[in-house]
């Protein structure tokens, strides 16, 4: 007798395959609405905004594989996503409230052993409170569970981070919860104080049945403190410190201080530079978890860190340019990297129904502490085109591509090509 999970996977998958065929078929076919603006559901102070989304996605490298991956060749596969999502809003006076969830079925055309049935999540929770003269809490708290890395910076293409190190395939869970307060001193100077807590999860890396690497669960405290002022109506300068905490499970620890100068400079009202810098020091004390009788290695450094931001909007066209040097945590691998990053964007509105956007990423992270682990170079750029059909319809199209090589370990180097077709549907204006 077959389980409930065969029976649905036999119902579903025909499903799937000719839901990605009409996707391709719409796309060509479907006519184009006059765009008007999606209202969401209100119950009084409450508006609930329901979505889904429907995507047939296609990748040559499924598994993440360098070509001297041992376990196999690399492999192409199709697979057609459903992700419905939620978005609540509240207003209550000075406090605002705001709730969004998502998840997702997956089902591949091939490997059919990688489908996942509602196991990627992603939650985000926000509560804003102002006060008289200008002051505010915010406490929010994100959560994202997946099973494809991508997803953690590189899939969403406004969401790169400026690390490029992205982990070898497997299940993880992220989360993040923090507490910013911005309080006016004066009407030209200001704090900004925040706190935030980091808890990463990844699953173990199987192969060939064998566990190449446990599971492993890190913490990742900080605090922040702020202290801009406004000397110019065009300018600002801000004193920045911080501390950072990472505890890296079986695989050590570490401690960043960092203090700097930043300023943000408002050149033209299109125009706006964003600095940065100040110095770091980190204290890492590093373990071999294969080696419990090893002694751990502590080191300390002192590097400076610093940042740039450049960008220009006019009209219905954005572009920013952004750089970035100084110490990061790796993500899930168990050490703390020195990273430099530049990374380009554009957007651009060609009409109210049709936006467009691209980016590129170039980084490059090496071991921070005791040990050369890591020295990774990492390359993504991709592309998308949002076309709103219908005040409740729209098309987007997404390409991604990644090279990422590491000249240390072979599971963090390989190279994938990522197309995207999809509707997303949402509320009608009618109801």
């Amino acid at each position: 007798m077959r389980s409930l999970e065969s029976r649905v996977e036999g119902k579903v998958r025909p499903a799937v395959r000719r839901l990605v065929f009409l996707l391709w078929c719409g796309c060509l076919g479907f006519p184009p609405g006059v765009p008007d603006r999606a209202e969401a559901m209100n119950f009084g102070r409450l508006e609930v905004n329901p979505r889904v989304a429907f995507e047939g996605v296609y990748e040559d490298n499924v598994f993440r594989r360098s070509p001297q991956d041992p376990e196999g060749p690399i492999e192409e596969d199709v697979f057609g996503s459903i992700r419905p999502g939620v978005s609540l809003l509240y207003d209550f006076g000075p406090t605002d409230f705001s709730f969004g969830y998502q998840t997702e079925l997956r089902f591949y055309r091939e490997r059919e052993e990688n489908n996942s049935y509602a196991r990627n999540h992603d939650l985000d929770l926000s509560a804003t409170r102002s006060f008289r003269g200008g002051a505010a809490v915010t406490l929010s708290d994100f959560l994202l569970i997946g099973t494809d890395v991508a997803e953690i910076s590189a899939a969403a293409l406004g969401n790169v981070d400026r690390l490029g190190v992205l982990p070898s395939r497997r299940d993880f869970r992220l989360n993040s919860t923090s507490l910013d307060l911005a309080f006016p001193v004066s009407r030209r100077f200001g704090l900004n104080p925040a706190v935030e807590y980091r808890t990463n999860w990844y699953g173990a890396d199987l192969r060939g049945g064998l566990v190449e690497r446990a599971s492993t669960t890190e913490h990742h405290p900080s605090a922040r403190l702020s202290g801009i002022f406004d000397w110019h109506r065009r300018n600002s300068v801000s004193l920045n410190l911080g501390f950072f905490y990472s505890d890296y499970d079986r695989r050590g620890t570490a401690k960043i201080y960092s203090a700097g100068l930043g300023d943000v400079w408002r050149v033209t009202p299109s125009f706006t530079i964003s600095l940065d810098g100040g110095a770091e020091f980190l204290n890492e004390i590093v373990t071999r978890e294969e080696e419990e009788a090893a002694p751990a290695v502590e080191r300390d450094s002192l590097q400076p860190y610093g940042s740039l931001n450049l960008g220009y909007s006019h009209q219905d066209l954005s572009l920013t340019l952004t750089g970035f040097y100084g110490f990061l945590d790796s993500s899930g691998e168990g050490y703390t990297v020195t990273s430099r990053s530049v990374r380009c964007g554009a957007d651009y509105q060609a009409t109210d129904a049709l936006g467009l956007s691209a980016f590129a990423f170039f980084s490059k992270d090496d071991s921070a502490g005791v040990e050369r682990v890591t020295d990774l170079r990492s390359f993504q750029a991709g592309g998308r085109i949002e076309w709103q059909l219908l005040s409740w319809v729209s098309l987007n199209v997404q390409y991604l591509y990644i090279n990422q090589k590491d000249e240390a370990e072979t599971d963090l180097t390989y190279e994938v090509n990522r197309a995207v077709l999809g509707w997303v549907l949402t509320l009608p204006d009618s109801i």
